[in-house]
């Protein structure tokens, strides 16, 4: 197969620390805290369990704590 700019790429576990970087340089400007809700910053965002979706935070999902199987995937 060749590829083109078009072609999806899986980026696998790259995406972690992609992520985390992300997020700690918003954290060194003070624009989020690790120990914010999630929802403070992404009030869409819901849970089957209100208490849950509360209680989230940024941390919870960097950690993996959110609960979610391993394989469960945000699209």
């Amino acid at each position: 197969m060749r590829w083109t700019w078009d072609t999806v790429f899986q980026l696998a576990s790259i995406s972690k620390p992609i992520s985390g970087t992300a997020v700690a340089a918003l954290v060194g400007e003070g624009k989020v805290n690790f120990d914010d809700p999630l929802i403070q910053h992404l009030p869409g965002f819901a849970l089957s369990e209100a208490y849950v979706t509360r209680e989230l935070t940024i941390r919870d999902m960097l950690c993996h704590r959110s609960g979610w199987p391993t394989s469960a995937a945000i699209c």
